[in-house]
């Protein structure tokens, strides 16, 4: 979605635990998240970017039971 200088986009994520990730030893967890990311331009270059996920944390979805 394009409105003027500013730009948003929908990104899903499929993500494999195969290394360590803080504390948490690999588990071979399959996780999926949802990111949207808003970007601004100046000058044909992003000059700022926000970005919500769903859910907010990989950590809480890999040390989930």
């Amino acid at each position: 979605l394009v409105d003027g200088n500013r730009v948003a986009h929908h990104v899903r994520f499929v993500l494999v635990h195969s290394g360590r990730y803080g504390d948490l030893d690999p588990t071979g967890k399959r996780v999926q998240l949802w990111e949207m990311i808003f970007h601004r331009f100046d000058d044909d270059v992003i000059a700022e970017s926000w970005r919500m996920t769903y859910p907010d944390s990989v950590y809480s979805l890999l040390s989930a039971p």
